[in-house]
């Protein structure tokens, strides 16, 4: 019985012994497979002949970089041309603190110039300025309404028409969508509320222009359409407002509060992705909490 036992205790450890050995083999092919898959990258990259690489997946190349650099405290802005270069379009910023005063012709000249020598055709501009400078009614004076004039109704003129004109110059005659236009406005389009009587006035006028251009280049296949930005973009410039006011109201504001400026960006794709047999020309937009 001992030396039977003696046997089996043997062959037990013989078989452990084989199990060991199996699995060392299998490490070590397992080892040779990933030094294998190393060795055909490395030559793929290399530009060396491989003994039957694996097939590469294809790989699409990476969307162009816009001209210029997206803007801080722009956060609208910046969002909408990271949604266009995300699909592979190039996008300008023009911004008043680097390259481009809305309120100059020469400017805006100057930067549909550097797109037209771009060489590819205007599809999509987003006319996003204005300066919210409260006032008590008494105390604004005609220099401020005239900023805010400049700023809003003639910069936006003056760009609409640039945009337009390269828009029809350049046609996607297949789709027939030549362009879209977007306009940025905010509540004070709709009501003149105490303290932003010159504000409003602005953007009012703004829109109007918006209806207008819609109405008469709409049918030569031109998307104009207005935004209405109705609450605090959660930003560089909501954050900066007062010395920390704005980020005390952005906090008791609360969990979604404020606009997220990526959110907002989504919007105005989607308007530029619309078929022209359902276009939107005017779109609200708010968090869920604001009252209006």
């Amino acid at each position: 019985e001992i030396k039977q036992k003696q046997k089996e205790m043997k062959e037990a450890v013989k078989s452990m012994q084989s199990e060991i050995k199996g699995l060392g083999l299998q490490a070590d092919q397992e080892k040779r497979q990933v030094k294998d898959t190393k060795a055909v990258v490395d030559c793929a990259c290399k530009g060396k002949n491989c003994p039957s690489p694996p097939p590469s997946p294809p790989v699409s190349p990476p969307p162009p970089s816009p001209p210029m650099t997206p803007p801080e405290g722009v956060p609208v802005g910046a969002s909408c041309g990271q949604s266009a270069v995300n699909q592979g379009i190039k996008w300008f910023y023009a911004y008043d603190k680097a390259n481009c005063d809305s309120t100059c012709a020469d400017d805006i000249a100057a930067l549909f110039d550097t797109v037209r020598s771009s060489g590819l055709p205007l599809r999509l501009a987003v006319y996003n300025t204005g300066r919210n400078i409260p006032a008590p009614f008494m105390q604004t004076s005609a220099e401020l309404l005239r900023g805010h004039w400049k700023r809003c109704a003639v910069g936006g003129l003056m760009v609409g028409q640039a945009a337009i004109r390269a828009m029809l110059a350049d046609p996607d005659e297949d789709s027939g969508h030549h362009g879209t236009l977007i306009y940025t406005g905010a509540s004070a389009s709709l009501r003149g509320k105490p303290l932003f009587a010159g504000f409003s006035a602005a953007k009012a006028g703004l829109r109007a222009l918006a209806q207008s251009a819609a109405r008469e280049f709409g049918p030569q296949g031109i998307h104009v359409a207005h935004i209405v930005i109705d609450g605090l973009v959660d930003g560089a410039v909501g954050q900066g407002l007062d010395a920390g006011l704005g980020k005390l109201i952005l906090r008791r504001k609360g969990q979604d509060g404020a606009l997220q400026p990526d959110d907002v960006a989504k919007a105005f794709w989607m308007l530029h992705q619309q078929h022209r047999s359902a276009w939107t020309h005017e779109l609200d937009l708010r968090p869920h909490a604001e009252a209006f």
